[in-house]
């Protein structure tokens, strides 16, 4: 048999099953695109959330970091109970000022996102804040000036060297 032969066997092989469709497989396609179809608006509407409360903390209403914690959707909070962390049924516990957590790669993770939760949601408050200075109360100005010149800023100048501190240089 000849290469030429050869090839033109091998590539009708080839294309034989691609070209035709029976019509279980054309029945079974159509399904799987009209469930996918119906499916779309169904997702659409309450979102693709695959990290929806998977990580439970027991925590009580009053305490300081629920905020944070019932605003992530990565939280499910819960009554913070001793026997349900002892239980394994919530991964973080937190009572008073103290926290607990599991001693897993589940926990250790749920306090790494706790962290980055509190940080987005001091955030958002510090955002949200219409008095700019009250949320970030902490400004600072730098000036960068050459090594070796002399920066003075007005003031009386007087020498400070009586060391009562009634000498001092002001500004």
């Amino acid at each position: 048999m000849t290469p030429r032969k050869l090839l033109r066997v091998a590539r009708w092989e080839a294309t034989k099953g691609v070209a035709s469709v029976d019509r279980r497989t054309a029945a079974a396609l159509a399904a799987i695109v009209l469930v996918t179809l119906a499916a779309v608006p169904a997702l659409a509407a309450t979102g693709l959330a695959l990290d929806d409360g998977i990580y439970r903390v027991g925590i009580a209403p009053d305490h300081p970091l629920h905020g944070p914690v019932a605003n992530d959707s990565s939280f499910a909070v819960r009554d913070p109970s001793r026997e349900a962390f002892e239980n394994g049924e919530i991964e973080i516990l937190i009572d008073g000022n103290r926290a607990r957590y599991r001693d897993t790669e589940k926990g250790r993770a749920a306090v790494a996102e706790l962290g980055r939760a509190v940080e987005r949601y001091n955030d958002r408050r510090m955002a949200s804040e219409s008095n700019r200075t009250a949320a970030y109360p902490a400004a600072v100005t730098l000036r960068f000036v050459e090594r070796g010149s002399a920066v003075t800023d007005a003031g009386d100048g007087g020498t400070g060297t009586d060391g009562d501190g009634n000498n001092g240089g002001g500004g």
